[in-house]
């Protein structure tokens, strides 16, 4: 749809006789792209691309800070790098360079360039000091290679700069940021011609800079704007054997060509149309072969390339249109306010581009700043653009009110723009979620206690643990008493982004940043829970059509969220009890808390075939003391303590099926696979210990212990009518 709407624009600018002319053209010429192959490989927003004297294609994928090797058949051959700051690490590398024997990487948050050799091997990094003065350190984006000096751009200063690799001479570097010759907003990927020119990509320009060896500048090429033969937001560039240049423009999706400095047309597989990309960035040329890195797309695109008829259109001269600086800087992100946009072009779900997904990662994909890591991928927090899909039975209405602060579309649901705004001008007033980032535009600041997700999710925000016992939701806001390793990230405060990802989320997850339903995101804190993973407990075996109280089955809540939930839980209930509650018909004096169990071990139960009957322990006139860490009481109010009555807990753990165990190799695991589920006995069956040594059983039932401990649910094991206490 959005080449047809790129093509409406174009062809709106040419007269009928000229459009006569083009179509009786068009339907002579033979197409000009081929498309050979696609590279695919479990890749995440790969940059650039640098090909190999044999054919080899060296694929960088950074936001896995890792190269991934194809050979010239399009199959994977294999991969190095790996993600750090220690020597022979990568860290959200961006860009990728190969010269003889030796494989070239712009290093961009090591601030460094990182040599390998073909085969993977390390050789050494070249560090980038910054010069005298209040600029940061580097972030070489893109480099070159040729004769042992390497030309990398700056993102971060604004400038380009040549390293002798080989004499270790002093860099040499030129440019700042702003709009004049020389000036950059954004350099990113570099070419040079057959004639040593340096042609530097500035992405926010919309221009090509075309500069000599010693930076002295030359010339421009093409310029910011969407009509016909402009770059709105270039990225990529490659030099063909004859001259031809391909620029990749990371937001329309297609890639332009140029003969001798002039506009020829857009890569077209037919003659008719453009090709277009999900987001073209990185591109190169071996032969006659043009790879194309689509960033967002996950793969690179191969095309065959024809030296015959080069153009899409043929293109009026860029340089007579003519527009305000000012209103330049504005058209970079609102493209709806540019002469040659029409209505529709480029919206996505009735959006303006300005809000669009589109739009923000064509800057946010590393060529101005990266968050590759929190956006393009996974589960994100569902707007207009991600919508999530769910069974009509599971559909609620939204109880909580969306504040006016975050505007809304035309059909009220939440766009890009809803949350992000550039115009906010209070931002040093904020923490930004990621470090890297000093600006996240957000029009409610994300400080320590999560405002902004507290003002959509009220239900779900809590100050303190008494405040989310009484609401049913999982505490936030928490201090641990020892810092929890989650992933990459050390958790010290419990907040609503310990868990959850805006832009990052597991697929298939409440944009989770760990999936939920093995258990693997309650286990960073809960230790050791996890286990109840392929035990008899974990309901998505041996009670998979069962459902619990928000009607998800077992494999849809996971192994944790058949009996617990994390945000909807009811008040009254303890331990954020996804199930419901069911009156005890028994005889037995039974604790509040013991209700959690016989819920499910009851007749017409989920655990039905496991049904306890006898459960009641004596505890008139009775002191008992243990320690809580070997078997807990409970006292009076229900909490665990050193004194109390037992309980199901003193005796059971729920989540462990071995006793004295903490291991997902269980004896229920190795029992489901042999199509049994037997009844425990001392061993297992959710027992905290293997025997009755050092008990505080042992002090009233001596050499009984063991027996009554083993069969305390049967009813030929107690004294009936005996009253021991008189």
């Amino acid at each position: 749809m959005l080449g047809h709407q790129l093509d409406s624009i174009l062809v709106s600018r040419l007269t009928g006789a000229a459009l006569l002319l083009l179509l009786c053209i068009h339907a002579e010429a033979e197409p000009y792209a081929e498309h050979l192959m696609s590279l695919r490989s479990d890749l995440d927003q790969p940059s650039d691309i640098a090909l190999s004297e044999s054919g080899s294609a060296y694929l960088l994928d950074g936001s896995q800070s890792r190269v991934v090797v194809f050979g010239a058949n399009g199959k994977r051959k294999f991969t190095f790098g790996s993600n750090g700051s220690d020597a022979s690490k990568l860290k959200l590398p961006m860009g990728i360079a190969i010269e003889g024997e030796r494989v070239y990487i712009a290093d961009t948050g090591n601030h460094r360039i990182a040599i390998f050799d073909l085969h993977g091997k390390f050789i050494r990094n070249i560090p980038l000091i910054p010069e005298a003065g209040p600029d940061g350190l580097p972030e070489p984006v893109a480099l070159i290679v040729k004769d042992g000096v390497a030309t990398w751009s700056d993102r971060r200063n604004h400038r380009v700069c040549r390293t002798d690799l080989v004499n270790r001479e002093p860099d040499t570097c030129w440019g700042k940021r702003g709009e004049g010759e020389g000036q950059f907003q954004f350099p990113f990927q570099i070419a040079v011609d057959r004639d040593d020119y340096l042609h530097v990509v500035d992405v926010l320009n919309g221009r090509i800079q075309i500069f000599n060896q010693k930076g002295r500048y030359f010339s421009q090429l093409s310029r910011f704007g969407m009509a016909t033969g402009e770059l709105y937001r270039p990225n990529g560039i490659a030099f063909a054997d004859d001259g031809r240049l391909f620029v990749s423009d990371s937001y329309r999706g297609t890639v332009s060509i140029f003969v001798n400095g002039r506009f020829a047309g857009l890569l077209t597989e037919d003659g008719l149309s453009p090709r277009h990309f999900n987001a073209p960035v990185g591109i190169a040329w071996r032969k006659d072969q043009l790879y194309v890195v689509d960033t967002s797309n996950n793969s690179v695109e191969v095309f065959r390339i024809s030296s015959g008829d080069v153009g899409l259109l043929q293109a009026e001269d860029p340089s007579t249109h003519q527009g305000s600086t000012s209103r330049k800087n504005c058209l970079t992100c609102h493209l709806s306010w540019a002469e040659e946009y029409r209505a529709g072009v480029y919206e996505q779900d009735g959006v303006l581009p300005v809000a669009t997904p589109r739009m923000c990662y064509s800057c946010h994909h590393g060529a101005v700043i990266d968050s590759r890591r929190a956006i393009g991928r996974g589960e994100q927090h569902p707007d207009i653009h991600h919508q999530r899909r769910k069974p009509a039975e599971h559909k609620q209405e939204r109880q909580d009110e969306i504040p006016a602060v975050f505007p809304l579309t035309g059909d009220k649901q939440l766009s890009c723009g809803s949350c992000h705004t550039p115009h906010n001008t209070e931002i040093e007033n904020t923490d930004t979620l990621y470090e890297a980032h000093a600006n996240p535009w957000l029009r409610v600041f994300n400080n320590d206690k999560g405002e902004l997700c507290a003002a959509c999710h009220e239900r779900h925000h809590a100050e303190n643990k008494k405040e989310a016992r009484e609401k049913g939701v999982h505490p936030v806001n928490m201090e641990l008493e020892e810092p929890v390793e989650m992933g990459e990230a050390e958790v010290k405060t419990v907040t609503c982004l310990s868990c959850h990802s805006m832009h990052g989320g597991k697929p298939g997850t409440p944009s989770l940043r760990f999936d939920h339903r093995n258990g693997k995101l309650c286990s960073y804190c809960h230790d050791g829970k996890e286990d109840v993973v392929n035990s008899d407990h974990d309901l998505r075996i041996t009670a998979e059509d069962s459902q619990n109280l928000l009607k998800q089955s077992p494999k849809q809540a996971g192994a944790c969220g058949s009996c617990h939930t994390m945000h909807r839980g009811q008040g009254e209930a303890g331990f954020l009890y996804a199930g419901e509650y069911v009156p005890y018909e028994g005889a037995e004096n039974v604790l509040e808390r013991d209700l959690l169990c016989l819920d499910c071990h009851r007749d017409k139960g989920i655990a039905e075939k496991a049904v306890v009957e006898h459960l009641d322990h004596p505890s008139r006139d009775l002191v008992l003391r243990s320690d809580p860490k070997v078997m807990p009481l409970l006292d009076k109010h229900g909490e665990v303590g050193e004194f109390g009555t037992i309980a199901c807990i003193t005796c059971h753990e729920p989540h462990h099926w071995t006793a004295g165990t903490q291991t997902q190799e269980s004896a229920a695991g190795t029992q489901k696979e042999k199509g049994e589920n037997q009844v425990g006995n001392v061993l297992n069956s959710f027992l905290r210990r293997k025997g009755v040594g050092d008990t505080f059983c042992v002090d009233c039932h001596g050499l009984e212990t063991r027996l009554k401990y083993k069969y305390y649910h049967d009813k030929f094991s107690r004294d009936v009518g005996i009253d021991y206490i008189k």
